[in-house]
């Protein structure tokens, strides 16, 4: 989003970014504070482009609504990654175990 330079000052771009409001915004080095300004917060290290300098924004309000949401939910626990279909140690949802190197008939023997 660009406004025009002689119509800025007037809460045009301000008014934009109220309507619209983005939840993420990638931003010229510039306008960061501008943003921030707006309920803003600057998320990682800025970007350098081949002439410019960038910023990911996020809104305030996610990092509140995402400590509620953790608050609710708790820690999810996660599961351990399972090696794909027919990877030694593999086991199936059904709780059978997968042996490779052998050739099967169509069903599988627990």
């Amino acid at each position: 989003m660009n406004v025009h330079p002689d119509h800025r000052g007037h809460g045009l771009g301000g008014a934009l970014v109220k309507f619209l409001m983005p939840n993420f915004a990638r931003v010229v080095g510039s306008k960061v504070a501008w943003f921030c300004a707006r309920g803003y917060r600057a998320i990682g290290d800025p970007k350098k482009g081949q002439s410019l300098s960038t910023q990911l924004m996020a809104r305030d309000s996610l990092f509140a609504l995402a400590g509620r949401l953790k608050g609710v939910f708790g820690q999810i626990p996660k599961t351990p990654a399972d090696p794909g279909p027919g990877e030694k140690g593999s086991t199936p949802a059904l709780g059978v175990r997968i042996r490779t190197g052998q050739k099967t008939t169509g069903s599988v023997k627990p």
